[in-house]
């Protein structure tokens, strides 16, 4: 146990250049100059996208470096982000590639340890819990997508009725 405090440690203390890091993988999926205006944080309401993109990387690593992840907690934190890309209508697998870029970035940082043969049990448990939120981002996704086709199956029927009262009318 003593092992996961360590890596919990080294990630909370290295929380603003792996974040930073994440964040900036997550943008390269944008086209360059929709990456660039992601990436400008200055203002929330300037830039909602990338403000909320960023900020649900980190309510997402601060869940995972808890000892047990909070159900309710991640669900907010995944909803934040994976609204925006099923609006963006980002096919299911590419919305929750971004929780595979942070073992990545885990793994390369943790490098040294790795190849010393520490931090191994560590770093099995904390891909574990990105594994575990993959699984639960999918099922949001999925779910958001299925809200917007509903919405599009209601204004399609909407448009339908009006067409017919037109018609009616003009007969």
């Amino acid at each position: 146990m003593e092992q996961v405090l360590k890596l919990n440690n080294f990630l909370a203390e290295n929380k603003e250049t792996l974040l930073n890091r994440w964040f900036h993988l997550v943008l390269e999926a944008y086209p360059t100059e929709s990456a660039k205006h992601f990436g400008n944080l200055k203002s929330q309401f300037g830039n909602p996208v990338g403000f909320n993109i960023y900020e649900g990387l980190g309510l997402i690593y601060d869940e995972l470096l808890q000892s047990k992840v909070n159900e309710e907690n991640m669900f907010k934190a995944l909803d934040k982000i994976l609204r925006i890309m099923a609006v963006q209508n980002v096919p299911p697998s590419q919305a929750v590639r971004f929780m595979f870029k942070l073992k990545n970035i885990v793994r390369e940082a943790v490098k040294k340890e790795l190849a010393a043969g520490k931090l191994v049990e560590d770093l099995l448990i904390f891909e574990d819990k990105i594994d575990q939120t993959v699984l639960l981002g999918f099922n949001i996704y999925l779910n958001c997508r299925e809200t917007i086709y509903k919405i599009r199956l209601h204004e399609v029927k909407t448009r339908c009725d009006m067409l017919e009262r037109i018609n009616q009318y003009n007969n």
